[in-house]
C-alpha cells in the first residue's frame, strides 16, 4: 500500500512538472498592428498602386508561398490567379492603377466610379462591379504617405491543387516615391517569385 501512494504522488508530481514546463507560443504580430494605421489621410487622396503580393496557401499540402506581381520588367498582373480578370479592378498595373476613395465614391483609374460601403474604419466595399460582385478592401497598415491592403481573398484550382490567396497591394500617395515601403513577408510563407 505504500508503494502505491508513492506512485500516485510522483505520478502527480511528473504531471505536474511537464504542465508547468510547457512553453505558450506567443501570437504571431498581426499586419494590421494599429500602430501603423492613420486611416484619417486616406479619403480624398489618389493613391498610385507601387507594389504587390499574393500569399497563397495549398489546401492539399499545406504549403504556403509568397509571389510578388511585378519584377522584372513586368508590370501588368491580375489578382484573380487562376482566371482571368472577372472585374475591372482584378487588372492592375504597377505605378499606373489609380484609386480615389471618398464620400461614398471609389475611383478606379480616373475613369470608373463604384460606390462603397465602409462598415468600420479599416474596410472598403465598393460595389456595382460587373455580375454584381463586389471587392472587400481591408486597409492593414498606412501612414500620411503609404497605404497596404489586402484584396481579393478567393479559393480555386490549377487543376491538380486547391488554393486560398489573398492578394496585398501597396499603394503611395500621388507625388510621393516608394523607398522601401513594402512590409516584410508575412511569417510562414516561403518566397516563390514573381507571379507569371
Amino acid at each position: 500500500m505504500k508503494y502505491y501512494n508513492y506512485f500516485h504522488y510522483l505520478l502527480f508530481v511528473l504531471i505536474l512538472f511537464s504542465f508547468s514546463n510547457c512553453k505558450k507560443e506567443e501570437p504571431l504580430p498581426k499586419p494590421d498592428n494599429n500602430n501603423y494605421l492613420n486611416t484619417n489621410g486616406i479619403e480624398g487622396v489618389e493613391w498610385i498602386l507601387a507594389n504587390g503580393r499574393i500569399y497563397r496557401e495549398n489546401l492539399d499540402n499545406g504549403q504556403k508561398d509568397v509571389f510578388d506581381h511585378f519584377g522584372n520588367n513586368k508590370t501588368t498582373s491580375c489578382m484573380n490567379i487562376y482566371g482571368p480578370a472577372a472585374v475591372l479592378i482584378d487588372s492592375i498595373k504597377q505605378n499606373n492603377t489609380t484609386w480615389y476613395i471618398e464620400n461614398g465614391i471609389f475611383t478606379l483609374d480616373n475613369l470608373y466610379d463604384f460606390q462603397y460601403t465602409s462598415p468600420d474604419d479599416f474596410t472598403y466595399t465598393p460595389y456595382g462591379l460587373a455580375g454584381g460582385t463586389s471587392r472587400p478592401i481591408q486597409v492593414i497598415w498606412a501612414t500620411n504617405d503609404v497605404m497596404t491592403i489586402n484584396i481579393h481573398e478567393a479559393y480555386g484550382t490549377d487543376g491538380t491543387y486547391n488554393f486560398y490567396w489573398i492578394n496585398e497591394l501597396t499603394f503611395i500617395r500621388s507625388g510621393t516615391i516608394c523607398n522601401n515601403c513594402q512590409s516584410g513577408y508575412r511569417y510562414g510563407y516561403e518566397y516563390g517569385g514573381i507571379w507569371y
